[in-house]
């Protein structure tokens, strides 16, 4: 979308073939920050889940009501279920100050029946938790998907009211569970991916399951995980609480290999998505910066060899 930086992919495919990918948009001349401020979520068609896809339209941007998403639509993640369309992503309203954004940060979900919309908001699904809670502040960052008996889980980030402002702080990550892809979630207390005495480890999480195991590929923050800083890395679970991170835990770094065997090192390299075929992945989505002080931004698509 030329004028646009553009972030956050997630496909999924429809009944006639068609591929459809919500992506958040925000306009160049608001600088990459923007994205707290300024963000849409935007729905693009392909005929293939590697594109190039064409722009259709905006399904969820600014309001006017005073409502909790007034002003940004970001992070979406797509899933289908119960023969609907089930958009989450992270709301927020401001005074037009980053951090005054950022710390306004709550999840939705919206529902449509067909995948051009309209998708229908409501009032956030996962809002933080009590005072004194790890999760106080803000939650952003949802990625849900339905395990093998049936329920809907997501994680999602959160940071606490503890740190000094405006960052506060730490940002951890936490767990929860629904008989509905609609909530209510009921989240379970204690954070997960557990990282000792580190601020801010991770983040990006894209959950899904295969062949009756929960996986999840995070974004990690420096090498907390392996000895490749800021890749992207995969943990596993069997009951969506406790996980570990697998025994070769990169699922790619910041050094793309190019078809012309060339390669590209990335300064920021993150927002996992997965397309998977039949429950295979198959496409794996990530939203990119070439360099620090970049004007652009966009997603890059990325076969997966499974």
């Amino acid at each position: 979308m030329r004028g646009y930086h553009t972030w956050c992919a997630s496909m999924a495919r429809s009944n006639d073939g068609k591929c459809h990918l919500y992506a958040s948009a925000w306009p160049v001349e608001t600088g990459h920050d923007g994205w707290v401020t300024h963000s849409s979520i935007v729905h693009a068609v392909s005929d293939s889940p590697l594109g190039p896809f064409e722009f259709c339209s905006v399904v969820l941007g600014p309001q006017e009501a005073d409502v909790w998403d007034r002003d940004v639509a970001h992070n979406p993640t797509i899933i289908q279920a119960n023969g609907k369309w089930y958009l989450y992503y992270t709301g927020n309203r401001g005074n037009g100050e980053f951090w005054n954004h950022r710390n306004h940060q709550r999840i939705g979900v919206a529902v449509a029946s067909h995948p051009q919309g309209p998708f229908e908001r409501a009032e956030p699904v996962l809002l933080p938790g009590k005072e004194g809670t790890w999760d106080d502040l803000l939650t952003t960052n949802p990625s849900c998907t339905q395990t093998p008996d049936g329920r809907f889980i997501m994680i999602y980030k959160a940071v606490s009211c503890q740190g000094d402002a405006p960052r506060y702080g730490p940002v951890r990550h936490g767990v929860a569970f629904s008989s509905s892809p609609t909530g209510p979630f009921e989240k379970h207390p204690e954070p997960i991916f557990p990282c000792a005495d580190v601020f801010f480890a991770a983040e990006d999480p894209f959950l899904w399951c295969q062949n009756g195991k929960l996986f999840c590929i995070l974004k990690d923050m420096g090498h907390h995980f392996s000895v490749h800083e800021r890749a992207l890395v995969l943990f596993s679970s069997g009951d969506g609480i406790h996980w570990a991170p697998e025994e070769h835990p990169v699922v790619i770094t910041r050094r793309i290999v190019q078809t012309d065997g060339a390669h590209t090192e990335y300064d920021r390299l993150e927002r996992p998505q997965l397309y998977l075929e039949n429950g295979v992945p198959r496409v794996l989505y990530v939203a990119v910066k070439p360099t620090r002080d970049s004007d652009e931004s966009y997603n890059i698509h990325l076969p997966v060899d499974f």
